[in-house]
């Protein structure tokens, strides 16, 4: 009898300490979320002045920083707080994305705003847009002045073609790949964040990621990827081997499957130092922690996504220079 009331004052004891941590997290996000709002609300632009520019500029800069760090507190906290709270706590985040992206452009139109000006504007995202709604005379004018941003590197428009990046080249960088088919594509390296954007029919190797990973459009391919945060969206029968921080995220997705992270390569060990994620742990390590924010039945498995069965599941090997073996 006192074993069990021991173990009911041990289950109860669990409980309200996990109703305590998901009050904190909400009284931390949404205060939070209310400051961005109603700071990004009152921003205007009073005039053309050049001082006036920069302050506006840096104002939204730190806005737009603590949009980023609201979302990373967000991810990471996921893995306690309940199904349909993590769906409210998305949609306020793209609200305020929404809203950033609405306030940039009232205040630095496009037919103002230039890659030449020294303030530096979400680069990776404009870079992706311009990809993807540009003409190709366009698009190569954008590449060559967008992408000489040191911290940058767009990969795009490959078709039938290996490729490969190493560490020199990658590490700490923001990737873009983006409008890539029937090619495989090697990130040697530890990015600092990896963002893709219609993908078919690719093979993408992704050495370890410091950030995040946002994938969108993604459709019959097989990707490698090892990051803090994993978001997809909007991708279809794809094959995602994935080493995660914390939950994996994806929406309007369907025929995902997915398998631990499967790439080796000789620098592999040091990128993941780099990436404070931990090699050890492959195999056993968040790649079965997957929510789909469009089924909220936690007592059914999702039809959107299922773990890939052992004899389909692939692995890769590449030397130093990228040549697969």
């Amino acid at each position: 009898m006192l074993a069990k009331e021991f173990f009911q004052n041990e289950i109860l004891h669990y409980t309200r300490k996990i109703e305590m941590d998901v009050d904190v997290f909400q009284k931390h996000f949404y205060t939070e979320y209310q400051e961005i709002f109603d700071l990004l609300t009152s921003l205007e632009k009073i005039s053309e002045e050049p001082e006036e520019k920069v302050k506006i500029s840096t104002e939204y800069e730190k806005l737009n920083s603590r949009i980023g760090i609201l979302e990373k507190y967000f991810t990471e906290n996921t893995s306690f707080i309940p199904i349909y709270q993590v769906r409210k706590a998305q949609e306020h985040v793209g609200q305020l994305s929404r809203l950033a992206q609405q306030k940039r452009e009232e205040i630095f139109p496009k037919k103002k705003f230039g890659f030449k000006s020294k303030q530096k504007m979400t680069t990776l995202e404009s870079a992706i847009q311009k990809a993807e709604t540009q003409s190709t005379k366009e698009e190569k004018k954008t590449e060559s002045l967008s992408f000489n941003d040191a911290n940058s590197c767009m990969i795009k428009d490959l078709n039938n073609i290996n490729y490969t990046k190493l560490e020199n080249e990658i590490n700490g960088k923001d990737i873009a790949i983006v409008d890539c088919k029937n090619s495989v594509i090697q990130l040697m390296g530890n990015p600092s964040a990896v963002h893709m954007s219609n993908v078919d029919s690719c093979t993408i190797l992704c050495g370890p990621i410091s950030g995040s990973a946002f994938l969108n459009t993604i459709i019959n391919s097989d990707i490698v990827i090892s990051s803090h945060q994993l978001r997809i969206h909007d991708s279809t029968d794809t094959r995602f081997y994935i080493h995660v921080g914390s939950r994996a995220i994806i929406e309007n997705c369907k025929k995902l499957q997915f398998a631990p992270y499967a790439w080796s390569y000789p620098k592999l060990g040091s990128h993941f130092e780099l990436s404070k994620l931990d090699l050890k742990s492959i195999g056993d390590f968040n790649w079965t922690s997957v929510d789909d924010f469009n089924w909220l039945n936690q007592q059914k498995q999702s039809p959107n996504w299922s773990f890939m069965n052992d004899e389909h599941r692939r692995k890769w090997n590449s030397d130093q220079n990228g040549q697969l073996e």
